[in-house]
């Protein structure tokens, strides 16, 4: 009996032995509550003004956590509480309607599975700057398509590029996609039922002026031939009204003066260009943009004049009519429409200087307003509008075209 008994004690000794020893084995699954948050830092602006802010225990037992020291422009959901299996989600919201600056904060998060420090930014700069275009450029096509901003040949060291290069405002990245068939500076480009449109442009150091229209398929991330424009153009804008493409200015070559040249309507259920009423300044290197189904032409140069010139066109009647000029004559510029209000950034004069100003047109009031300048002096640039923000791409700020162009991205927030 006692033998036994001695047998169990004995058992039980060991079992005690190794189910320590296993416990002390097992880093995996720590005994305490252990601190762990979704991220390290939080910016927001004028377009993000809310974010999750997760806190979760990956130790045992239970967490205790609490916040503290947060920026008065931040509030939260909740400051404290626990967390054991399920994680505790704080929504954190910032107050934008402060003066223009940039903000700093820092949350401090106390528990006893540890602290943390939490970054938090507020940015309310009208302009701020974005990722580099990996190929910087100026003298290029850009447009939108899917909220995607694709940055299409252009002028480089002399050459006519043929680089695609997408740009997604959401995750600040760029992707480089299909080149071009055909190299080109100084073209136009437009988004039709799901593709892009690349239209006319120049070509080498000679700049000889092409007619080629080419269509990119983001699906297969491919190009294909498209019909050719009637006549070469060069610096000509393309807009898209009601199903139909624009094709209205531009330059049919670069020695002797400019002609007159038509407007031209591509209508893909023909495939065919046509002759419409010609813009009544003839001009190139001008900016155009789609209200209301009417096309807003702005600025431009022709035969060595600069222009300030507002004309508007409209598809269904054919006609042309004068609107509110602009502040100065600009060429090489751009424009882009947030909210029913066109912005024209940046561009050049006659002296070849390069220009910082932004400048927002009321079609509704005929009125100009002067807004808070691009950072960049730059002209050649192209800027495209995506959720309400306007991003202002490469360019140069030297007219004598000694320095590179620029890779330079900012975006403004009207």
């Amino acid at each position: 009996m006692k033998t036994k008994i001695f047998l169990c004690r004995c058992v039980i000794f060991i079992s005690l032995i190794c189910l320590l020893t296993c416990s002390k084995e097992s880093p995996d699954e720590p005994e305490n509550p252990q601190l762990n948050v979704n991220a390290d830092s939080y910016t927001f602006a004028k377009n993000v003004i809310t974010a999750s802010l997760i806190i979760s225990n990956s130790g045992a037992g239970e967490l205790s956590w609490e916040i503290t020291g947060k920026a008065d422009w931040l509030t939260l959901s909740k400051s404290s509480g626990n967390a054991t299996d399920s994680a505790d989600t704080i929504i954190m919201n910032a107050d934008v309607n402060r003066n223009k600056g940039t903000y700093t904060g820092m949350l401090k998060i106390n528990s006893n599975g540890g602290n943390k420090e939490i970054s938090t930014v507020l940015n309310l700069e009208t302009w701020i700057s974005r990722a580099k275009v990996p190929t910087s450029r100026y003298a290029f096509a850009a447009c939108v398509l899917d909220n995607k901003i694709y940055a299409i040949g252009g002028w480089k060291g002399y050459e006519s590029l043929a680089v695609v290069e997408e740009y997604d405002p959401a995750t600040d990245a760029w992707t480089r996609r299909s080149p071009l068939q055909n190299p080109r500076d100084r073209l136009a480009a437009c988004a039709l039922d799901g593709k892009i449109y690349a239209i006319g442009g120049a070509y080498g150091i000679d700049q000889i002026v092409k007619s080629t229209v080419e269509i990119y398929d983001p699906m297969t991330d491919s190009w294909s031939p498209g019909v050719p424009l009637p006549t070469g153009l060069a610096l000509l804008a393309a807009c898209v009204v009601e199903g139909k493409i624009y094709a209205i200015g531009g330059a049919s070559g670069f020695s002797g003066p400019a002609t007159k040249l038509p407007t031209y309507e591509f209508d893909p259920s023909t495939g065919q260009w046509s002759e419409k009423k010609s813009m009544p300044t003839h001009r190139c290197g001008h900016g155009a943009c789609v209200i209301d189904g009417k096309i807003f032409t702005f600025g431009g140069v022709g035969n060595m004049v600069a222009f300030d010139q507002v004309e508007v066109y409209d598809p269904g009647t054919d006609s042309w009519e004068q609107r509110q000029p602009m502040a100065m004559q600009r060429f090489y510029f751009e424009t882009s429409v947030v909210d029913g209000k066109i912005y024209a950034i940046g561009g050049s004069n006659l002296h070849k200087i390069p220009f910082d100003y932004t400048d927002e047109y009321n079609p509704s009031t005929d009125t100009w307003l002067s807004r808070e300048p691009m950072p960049t002096k730059r002209y050649g640039l192209s800027a495209c509008a995506v959720n309400g923000q306007i991003f202002a791409i490469g360019g140069s700020d030297d007219a004598a075209r000694e320095s590179p162009p620029m890779s330079t991205v900012e975006a403004f927030t009207p």
